[in-house]
């Protein structure tokens, strides 16, 4: 039976193949099939045979599925199909393989199901998209099946697919929501897309006089993907409910009523009800009202408003205070959800009501609006909460409003209140690394004894004791801390504290390597795994590795373990040579591109590039054939676009490519491949990441659609050069009008690209919409803040000058604005506009509640640090006074301390360097003189100095004398040398650290891979007899910081063949000075380190793609096949009939003849 169906469906085929060849001017293959009734077939199986013999094969499958799913084949039903198709000429006549051939060919376009499910009618439609998203394997007969989890699988993977079958959906359904199988269809593909590509557009196209029961399914489904909509998406959803809301309860109200506002009706609006305007709240009926919030559910749907605005908010406090609801009762407090954020009723509270309250406040962080208000409200119900007690007794009860206390709060808790609290303490976020500081140091006051068990009770307050303390735990006692609850919290633990835990544990007996814990690995140096037993290679799966430790284990365990096992890890892969590259076997090959690309160095990616292409050519990634010489492109002659986009756009290209020419070329090739345009959306989607580095005449060019749908890439994009955001900015405003009349969602559809905009611009939304303006900023890195945008923030928040009383201010402050608490916390690195005076004359309370603020401003300049200096001066007391806990805080502020004022401070404790080695700014005469100051305070001889100590240093480490450094006690600089690596010492302090190195790791001139790697910027010191004794493969091997770092007089000194070995990351790193001291040939060798090749990659050309290889599509007008031009043409000896027609059931038989094969 199962060869009888297989025959009737390859016969088909064969027969359209056959008709295709000789009838190449047919153009409609309907004409030459004329359907005939067959006597005796039931009409379903007549409809399925006029299908095949038309060439509507998914038809045909659907018909297959439809009939089987009622009735039974026979085999007398089968032998009557073969015979009638037979009478209609279809030749038998091929063999299975060549068909299969054939078919796989087409199988692997899935852009033509798309052209074909878009040309089906609504009946087959809905029958098609209901089974591939079912995902089921339907069995055709037995043994025989089709894998439609597979088929839609492939639809939504490939660029472009899963948007055009999104679009297909909307076009077929949306007239037709009144069958309940379409709504299923959209519902589901809103929920596969998550909403994605739904447009305002579409919305406003979805009937409003749905039936009731279809409009609740599709309401769910909306409510569902409510966080992934765009924000005027999610608007004309809300406007769209909000219409069938108000017919349907104007039909149902006799004489008109006051609101469709009922309770029923928030309820069913769900998150939505975030959208309505306040007047709408206010006209809520308030037995309406009442009935709402006495809901269970409306509870948790209030627990839910993440994006509620203030105005919303109070407007429905207000509304439920005028019901029977008593705001100032806590069970209604407990009713209100993430309203209480917004409470204003501190008056009528007692201290009890505002514990009760602030508890409630806990769901507050989930908020998106900017919590400063929210902050400054916990901190006014705190102030209740204490009010008649003391705050050591109330310590426990405060919630996560205790992290708006200040030191002086802090400092006054008695140790037993902490230690009574520390439960409570621990799971509040929102802590500064100062507070964390001082609450440990009050715990420990406390304690007996140190012990893991009360380590254990700090939980994520744990990154706040001193990393002395690690030392006198027992072994046990460290295994349960890395291994136990707290494992969660040590990446919050400083360098100097994860080292001093590790050294602990190692120092304290016999350890075999796959005990040492994997998420502090990285911490154990060369020089300790030398030592150290090994077992099974399997062990370092879990372990996470510098790249020296994987290349110094890879070399060890190489003769006991297969390459193949090593790369198993994941993370020894980061030790594997060229040389092993080159002896992989390929499915070794494969197995380390699939699984551990990301991984991988430059240099090893362009190593497996070379190896890859040698044995598999055509065939190699997009992503590999980028680190190869530009011609290689040229000769991957069956290189196809579809191929090079789809394999492209899954690249971040700043983080393969380092030079900025190979990115262009990339682009170019992109683009070339689109016909150098944008027709549609859906290049949008074959591009990806590539549109952050498309060129501004291209980004003029695009459509307002385009851009619209580009909109959430572009936000992404953090490298835009000044001529891309000009003409991004332009587009912007072409789409959305003058942004002076943009509205709430627009602003925040747009979000970090808001700051593309000019002075007055931003500053006009930004008083008109501070809060979504200001929720802008922690998405975008500091360094990508424009100070035009931070200067127009800051020109609307700074308030004119306030009449504050005279006897109020210093006398030089008279008229002066000082910063407050709000502002502060609003402008974050806008900070940096406020005047030397305003910051001079900040209050004393402003300045302790926002000085972890204040001190993280990149932007500050020293006068303006030496302000805030002064000021912290005289809320702290003398110098002398000041603890860790005060630096941390303080940031950068330090960086304003004299070498006077450096000597007043009391550096005794390693935990009081460490927190100034966090910046990296100082002076020399500012770096000697702390660590004069701490040497001295502390006790210690340089010879002393734990190697937590030298961690802990960092790079004040670099302001030890040459004689000081040669001081260092040898095994504890062996276990920080991968640290001390990381310091860009001066070259005399770098060349005595050399001779330190060289008294662990023997003569710098026998350095191996791991070495020069281990030591980093020390290897920079070679002198230059050893720097040519380096052998050449060594090179790629130097840190990129230690290439940079050589002196120009000695760099000179490499041979060609060095140079030409350092691999892309080091020859990107070599400075100006240093190649204006290359001869030719050694220039020459750079290009070949940096490209692979000695020619300019800017002079590669397009000859790589031919013009059949071109994605072309139809004119706008008569676009309809979204994605199946975009497949390139292919000659496989058969010229293919118009629509493609044959490629759905070449699909569908290649599973069947799988199938047969496999049984």
């Amino acid at each position: 039976m199962s060869l009888c169906l297989l025959t009737v469906l390859a016969m088909v085929l064969v027969n359209s193949v056959w008709i295709t060849i000789c009838e190449d001017n047919i153009e409609d293959e309907s004409e030459y099939y004329t359907p005939q009734h067959a006597t005796g077939f039931p009409s379903s199986i007549q409809t399925l045979l006029e299908n095949l013999l038309a060439g509507h094969y998914l038809q045909a499958l659907c018909d297959i599925l439809h009939f089987q799913s009622t009735s039974t084949w026979t085999r007398d039903l089968h032998n009557k199909m073969l015979t009638y198709l037979q009478t209609k000429g279809a030749p038998i006549n091929s063999t299975e393989n060549a068909i299969q051939r054939y078919l796989e060919n087409l199988r692997q376009q899935p852009g033509l199901l798309l052209t074909k499910l878009r040309e089906l009618d609504d009946q087959y439609f809905q029958q098609a998209m209901k089974h591939l998203l079912s995902g089921r394997k339907e069995t055709i007969i037995p043994d025989i099946s089709v894998d439609f989890e597979l088929l839609k699988k492939g639809l939504l993977e490939t660029p472009g697919g899963n948007r055009t079958l999104f679009a297909i959906t909307t076009e077929k359904c949306i007239p037709l929501l009144q069958s309940v199988d379409c709504v299923e269809i959209l519902s589901q593909m809103l929920r596969i897309t998550s909403a994605g590509f739904l447009q305002v557009g579409t919305i406003m196209k979805i009937p409003d006089n749905l039936h009731g029961d279809i409009f609740r399914n599709l309401s769910v489904v909306f409510r569902d993907v409510y966080d992934v909509m765009a924000a005027s998406t999610q608007t004309a959803v809300y406007n769209w409910m909000a219409r069938v809301l108000k017919k349907s309860h104007s039909r149902g109200e006799k004489g008109g009523a006051i609101s469709w506002v009922t309770a029923e009706n928030l309820l069913f609006l769900g998150r939505y009800i975030v959208q309505l305007p306040v007047q709408e709240i206010q006209n809520i009926k308030l037995h309406e009202m009442e009935l709402f919030i006495s809901y269970d559910s409306a509870t948790k749907q209030l627990d839910s408003v993440y994006d509620i605005s203030p105005a919303v908010a109070r407007a429905f406090q207000e509304k439920i205070g005028l019901t029977k609801f008593d705001l100032k009762n806590i069970s209604t407090v407990y009713r209100l959800g993430l309203l209480v954020c917004f409470y204003d009723n501190l008056h009528h509270l007692d201290a009890s009501a505002a514990q009760h309250l602030l508890n409630q406040m806990i769901k507050c962080n989930h908020l998106r609006s900017v919590n400063v208000d929210i902050r400054k409200l916990k901190s006014q119900l705190l102030e209740v909460v204490i009010k008649n007690q003391s705050l050591n007794e109330s310590l426990r009860y405060l919630s996560d409003a205790v992290v708006t206390l200040t030191f002086s709060q802090l400092e006054s808790l008695s140790p037993y209140a902490v230690l009574t609290a520390v439960s409570e303490l621990q799971k509040v976020s929102g802590w500064s690394k100062s507070q964390i500081m001082i609450l440990a140091d009050k715990y420990y006051r406390n304690a007996e004894l140190t012990s893991f068990y009360n380590i254990s009770q700090l939980g994520a307050l744990v990154s706040g004791i001193s990393i002395n303390i690690f030392y006198t735990l027992s072994l046990d006692e460290l295994f349960d801390f890395v291994d136990g609850p707290l494992s969660e919290y040590i990446s919050d633990l400083t360098p100097a504290q994860q080292h001093a835990v590790i050294k602990q544990i190692i120092d304290s007996g016999d350890i075999l390597l796959e005990e040492i814990p994997g998420n502090l690995f990285k911490e154990v140096s060369l020089s300790n795994i030398a030592t150290l037993q090994t077992a099974d290679v399997s062990f370092l799966k879990e372990k996470e590795l510098r790249t020296s430790q994987a290349l110094f284990l890879c070399e060890f365990l190489m003769g006991k373990d297969s390459i193949t096992e090593l790369i198993s890890t994941g993370q020894l892969s980061k030790g594997v040579t060229c040389e092993d590259i080159e002896n992989m076997d390929n499915v070794t090959l494969t197995e380390l591109f699939k699984n551990t690309f990301n991984l991988l160095s430059l240099h090893q990616i362009r190593c497996l590039a070379t190896k890859m292409w040698k044995e598999f050519k055509e065939s190699v990634h997009p992503a590999l054939l980028l680190m190869l010489p530009a011609h290689y492109f040229t000769n991957a002659s069956s290189f196809t676009c579809e191929t090079f986009l789809n394999g492209i756009t899954k690249v971040e290209l700043d983080g393969l490519l380092i030079n900025e020419d190979r990115k262009a070329h990339v682009v170019d090739k992109a683009l070339h491949c689109l016909s150098n345009s944008f027709p549609d959306v859906h290049a949008v989607d074959l591009l990806g990441s590539l549109i952050c580095h498309l060129p501004p005449g291209i980004i003029q060019n695009l459509s307002s659609e385009v851009i619209s749908a580009a909109v959430p890439q572009l936000r992404l994009c953090w490298n835009l050069s000044n001529e891309q955001k000009v003409q991004v900015r332009y587009k912007l405003i072409e789409l959305y009008g003058n942004p002076l009349k943009w509205n709430t969602e627009i602003v925040h559809d747009v979000g970090p690209l808001i700051t593309l905009l000019s002075s007055d611009e931003i500053s006009a939304l930004a008083a008109k919409f501070l809060d979504e303006v200001l929720q802008i900023i922690p998405k975008v890195p500091e360094q990508n803040l424009p100070k035009h945008f931070l200067a127009s923030l800051f020109a609307v928040i700074h308030s004119p000058p306030a009449n504050i009383p005279q006897s109020k201010q210093k006398k030089d402050c008279n008229g002066i604005r000082a910063p407050s608490s709000d502002e502060i916390r609003k402008l974050s690195e806008a900070n940096c506009f406020w005047t030397v005076q305003e910051l001079s004359c900040i209050s004393a309370e402003t300045f302790v509640r926002n000085v972890d603020y204040l001190g993280s401003v990149a932007c500050f300049s020293i006068s303006q640090l030496t302000a805030l200096k002064e000021k912290a001066k005289q809320v702290w007391s003398g110098l002398s006074e000041w603890k860790s806990y005060h630096i941390v805080a303080a940031g950068r502020i330090v960086l304003s301390l004299t070498e006077d004022e450096i000597k007043e401070l009391n550096l005794s404790s390693v935990d009081s360097i460490s927190a100034f080695s966090q910046q990296t700014e100082w002076t020399v005469l500012q770096a000697k003189a702390l660590l004069q100051e701490f040497l001295k305070d502390s006790g210690l001889p340089v010879s002393s100095l734990k190697s937590s100590d030298l961690i802990a240093m960092g790079i004040i480490l670099c302001s030890l004398n040459p004689s000081q450094i040669s001081l260092l006690n040898i095994v504890e600089y062996s276990t920080a040398a991968a640290r001390i690596g990381f310091l860009s010492c001066d070259m005399e302090i770098l060349q005595e650290l050399k001779k330190k190195a060289e008294t662990v790791f023997g003569n710098a001139i026998n350095w191996k891979s791991y070495i020069l790697q281990e030591v980093g910027m020390v290897a920079a010191a070679l002198n230059v007899s050893e720097l040519k004794s380096i052998n050449r493969s060594m090179m790629p091997y130097f840190q990129s910081k230690a290439i940079s770092a050589i002196p120009p007089a000695i760099f000179k000194e490499l041979s060609p063949e060095q140079i030409a070995n350092m691999g892309p990351e080091n020859a990107a790193a070599i400075t100006r000075a240093q190649q204006e001291m290359l001869s030719k040939e050694q220039l020459s060798s750079l290009r070949f380190a940096l490209h692979g090749t000695e020619e300019s990659v800017t002079s590669s050309s397009n000859s790589w793609l031919t013009a059949t290889d071109k994605i072309t599509v139809a004119p706008k007008m008569t676009q309809r096949k979204y994605f199946s031009n975009l497949a390139p043409t292919v000659t496989t000896g058969f010229q293919f009939l118009s629509g493609y027609y044959l490629w759905i059931c070449a699909f569908f038989i290649v599973q069947i003849i799988t199938g047969q094969t496999s049984a």
